[in-house]
This record gives structure tokens, C-alpha cells and sequence, in this order.
């Protein structure tokens, strides 16, 4: 039997008749991602410029929204966010879009202390004068179910469950993401409990000094990103000094494991005025599996974001060791290097360029589209692009890339043109079309509609279309799909998704419908 897209509908007919959470002075503003540290995301706009705690906004890439943002701490000049319902995790430079508040008088609130780069400067300041109390704890619950069915018989549940807490102290800070699910596929079921963070702070009333003890992400030091030890660090503001080491858990199982331990350090030094911000961190890194050396390197990476430019730079340097070299490994290799750079030339106009030859990224999302599966494929490699805004109804982007990896292609070139009525009710078109070029052609053909309405509510209608030719120019692959995605929130503090996608290959059709609520407190 083929599946149908009446049970996923019907349930986006009544989260469409849900109570918006978020009320706000007009239309939408926008702003840039200036930081990501783990599952935060750090925006260069704060409580000047009409941004309050607990307000929801979206992190928008090429025109598609990609993540959807709550403001957890806000400062004069900045805020930090949790993400949630993402497609794509933001990154340096991305676009951030929310409904600004007129300015309200303030009250002091102690803020949360952040060991990330930026964490001081984010964190540090007062809060909305209607959160007359600081909250001790502040978390997110969230409940998902995907299922996908296919008209070759195959069907697969999935529900999940994720709970994020966080325990602002005086002196002691307690941290916790823990996520669950079941997946039962025809006639198996796996079950699965993953804890991705559980760990405690101990600082001065400053943050100076901080120790943190057990798992956790080190932004700082990337090959030593998710493990489970000790962390030490000294905080001046201007310039930071840390120690860590500890142990990397199982990776297919997430459980406890010492076989690969790993120690180091690194420095850091930042300065910030006049809405210019920089930062510089050096590190070095040891690895050992069971006693024997894994991995010696060294780390950089380079933050600056003014008003119109932003860069982002990192490189990792491996000094192999005999065994490395013996399989033909040099002495001395950069083994993994990201760069992304945005020059604003004008008022609409800005420049982008970067470059990606990391072999393996932690991506950090709640659903995948077949578009962003496209993407993921073509990540490695550099590309270089321009944006052009000329009026606020109209958006141009065209970017090239260069590709390298295991992809048989080695070009790609993107262009991407969006409509949208900058109202309070926006109406926004999207369309996107991707050829590849090399060993195997490509293309990929995006058309969405999105209406936003009644405050926080989004509606989203997408269809698209790849196929793949080889060196003959024959079509190898061909698929196309057609999907339907609601957000709204309900109630102050809880937002529910629903989408539904019907995908049709050469020999298969499948739908997938996926569904979610989140309570944040």
C-alpha cells in the first residue's frame, strides 16, 4: 500500500491552531552569527537591540532557514542561544532573523559563567526587567517521533526523547544533555541512551577560575572536542589559559572508555571595541591508545567579526608519529584546515569565500531533507560566492565551489534567488538550482514557499528534484520530493513541529513524517 500524507497534514492543521509564544513590536530584524560552542550559538545583537531571554529566532543560510534559536542569556550587545528543530548547525557568519521589542527598563542579574571563547564577553550583563529573578536552573525536554514508510515494504519508527539541563550556581555550575531513542525497523527494535554531556563546574564569583570535571565539548581544542576528564582554565578576559585531559568514550556505544586518552593545553588572547571583536587560541594536543602514541598536534584558530566582515580560521598540524610514518605519512602534515571569510561591500552587496578539508564533522541536527543530504556530500573542498540584496523583497546568491573528498565530482555552482514581502506577515519564495560537474554530472532543482504568521507560526512548502549522469550522460539516479513543514509555538515556553515528505526514487517511494515538542524552562 503507498503511504499517504493525510495523517501528517492533520497534524499540522492543529499545531496551525496553536497560541503564538512570542510577541513583538513589528517586522523582523536581522543580525549575524558571530560564535558557535557546541549546541550554543552566540548572535552580535543583545538588549539594544530589542533582543529579550526566552525569545525565539532562526539561523538562515542562502534564504532557507536551517535552525531555530531560543535566546537563553542577553547582554547590552549580544545574546547566546540554544537550537532546536535543525536542519543545518549555524556557523560563523550565518544570518540570524527575529522580531525586536521596544526597550524596557533593566535590572541586574548575575549571568551564567561560559568557558567558551566568547563566553565572557556574551554572557556577562543584565537581564529583561520581566525576569525579576535569576533562574537557578534552565533546561529543554523534548520529544520527537520520525517514521518513514516505504512502498517496498520497509518501515521504520523512531521515537526520542532529550532532555538538556543546566544549573547556574554561585560557585558550582551542573550541565547535562542526555538523549534517547527506539528505532524498530520491520522486524528488529534497537534501543538507545547517549549522554552527550554530564558535567560540573566549580568557579570564583568572577569565572576566573574555573574547573570543570567530567563529560563534555572543549570547543577550544578540536581534536579533543568530546571526551571525558578535567578541564582547568584561568580567565583574565583578554586572555585565557587552560589544561585539559581526559578519555574519549566508545564511539558506537558512548560508554566510558580510557583505551584512548588524550592531554594538552592551550592559550588564548581576545580583545573587542567598537563592535570589533578578535580572538586568537594556540594549543597542542597528545593522544595515546592503550599506552602508545596515537597523535601529536598543534591547533589554531583565528575569530574577527566587525560590522561588515567576519573571519574564521582553523588549522591543525600533526607531527605523525614513526608508525604514521612508516605507512608513508610525512613528518610534519596539516591534516585538517577551515576557513570562512564575509566581506559586506557596500550596503548590497557582500562577498564570501572559505575552504573545508576536515575528514569528519560532529553534525548536530534534528531532521535531514534531501537537501541538505545533498549538501553534505559536496561539504569538502573551498567555494567562493557573492550575495546581492538590492531592495528588501529580493535576494541573489551565486557561489562556485572546487570539490575534493570521495565526491566523483570536482565542481559545483549554486544559485539561489529569493522573494519575500518584508511584512509582519511574511510571504518569502525560494528557489535553488545546484549543477556539479566531473566524473559524474549532478543537478539540484529547490522551490519553497514559506509563510510566517500570528507571531512565531511558520509555515514551509518545499519540492525539489536531483538526478546524477555518468561520464555517457546517462541518468543513473533520479529522485524528487514534495514536503509540508509547520513551527508554531504554544504557550510561553513550548514549541511543536510537524512536516511531512513524500520522496520517489528510480524503484521506491517513501513517506516521512516527523514530529516534535519541546518544553523549555
Amino acid at each position: 500500500m503507498r503511504p499517504s500524507v493525510g495523517g501528517a497534514l492533520a497534524a499540522l492543521l492543529v499545531l496551525a491552531g496553536s497560541p503564538h509564544a512570542m510577541a513583538a513590536t513589528g517586522g523582523s530584524a536581522t543580525t549575524r552569527v558571530t560564535y558557535v560552542s557546541g549546541g550554543s550559538v552566540y548572535l552580535e545583537a543583545g538588549r539594544d537591540q530589542g533582543v529579550a531571554a526566552g525569545d525565539t529566532a532562526e539561523a538562515r543560510r542562502n534564504g532557507q532557514r536551517i535552525a531555530g534559536l531560543l535566546v537563553r542569556e542577553v547582554t547590552s550587545r549580544r545574546a547566546v542561544c540554544d537550537t532546536f528543530a535543525t536542519a543545518a548547525m549555524p556557523r560563523i557568519g550565518d544570518e540570524a532573523r527575529y522580531r525586536p521589542h521596544a526597550k524596557t527598563t533593566v535590572v541586574a542579574e548575575r549571568a551564567a559563567p561560559d568557558s567558551g571563547r566568547a563566553g565572557r564577553a556574551a554572557s556577562a550583563g543584565n537581564a529583561p526587567a520581566r525576569r525579576r529573578h535569576a533562574r537557578t536552573w534552565r533546561g529543554r525536554v523534548s520529544l520527537g517521533y520520525l517514521g518513514v514508510d516505504s512502498d517496498a515494504g520497509s518501515r521504520m519508527r523512531q521515537p526520542t526523547l532529550d532532555l538538556r539541563l543546566d544549573r547556574i550556581g554561585s560557585a558550582l555550575n551542573l550541565h547535562a544533555d542526555v538523549r534517547g531513542r527506539s528505532t524498530s525497523l520491520d522486524q528488529s527494535t534497537e534501543r538507545q541512551a547517549r549522554v552527550y554531556r554530564l558535567a560540573a563546574t566549580w568557579h570564583d564569583a568572577l569565572s576566573q577560575r574555573r574547573l570543570t570535571v567530567g563529560r563534555q565539548v572543549l570547543s577550544a581544542a578540536p581534536g579533543a572536542a568530546f571526551f571525558d576528564g578535567v578541564v582547568g582554565e584561568i580567565d583574565r578576559g583578554a586572555w585565557t589559559l587552560a589544561l585539559f585531559g581526559g578519555g574519549e568514550p566508545e564511539a558506537s556505544t558512548f560508554e566510558p572508555s580510557f583505551a584512548q586518552t588524550q592531554a594538552g593545553g592551550f592559550a588564548r588572547l581576545r580583545r573587542g571595541h567598537a563592535g570589533r571583536v578578535w580572538s586568537a587560541t594556540l594549543g597542542v594536543l597528545a593522544a595515546r591508545y592503550r599506552g602508545e602514541t596515537d597523535r601529536n598536534a598543534a591547533f589554531l584558530d583565528l575569530f574577527h567579526v566587525a560590522p561588515n566582515r567576519s573571519i574564521f580560521f582553523n588549522q591543525q598540524i600533526d607531527a605523525n608519529p614513526s608508525w604514521k610514518r612508516a605507512l608513508g605519512d610525512p613528518a610534519v602534515s596539516a591534516t585538517s584546515t577551515f576557513l570562512f571569510a564575509r566581506q559586506r561591500v557596500g550596503p548590497t552587496v557582500a562577498l564570501q569565500a572559505g575552504f573545508d578539508n576536515r575528514r569528519s564533522i560532529r553534525l548536530a541536527r534534528d531532521r535531514e531533507t534531501a537537501e541538505t543530504a545533498f549538501d553534505d556530500r559536496y561539504r569538502q573542498g573551498g567555494w567562493s560566492g557573492a550575495t546581492w540584496d538590492p531592495t528588501p523583497w529580493l535576494r541573489l546568491d551565486g557561489s562556485g565551489r572546487w570539490l575534493s573528498g570521495v565526491t566523483a565530482a570536482s565542481r559545483a555552482y549554486t544559485g539561489v534567488l529569493l522573494l519575500r514581502t518584508p511584512r509582519r506577515h511574511e510571504l518569502a519564495l525560494r528557489l535553488r538550482a545546484t549543477r556539479t560537474l566531473g566524473a559524474t554530472d549532478g543537478r539540484l532543482e529547490v522551490v519553497e514557499g514559506e509563510w510566517r504568521f500570528a507571531g512565531d507560526r511558520r509555515l514551509l512548502i518545499r519540492a525539489g528534484r536531483e538526478a546524477f549522469n555518468d561520464a555517457n550522460g546517462l541518468t543513473t539516479t533520479r529522485s524528487d520530493w514534495q514536503g509540508v513543514e509547520l513551527e508554531s509555538g504554544l504557550g510561553a515556553r513550548i514549541y511543536g513541529y510537524a512536516s511531512g515528505e513524500v520522496r520517489r526514487g528510480d524503484s521506491e517511494r517513501s513517506l516521512q513524517s516527523q514530529f516534535g515538542l519541546s518544553w523549555f524552562f
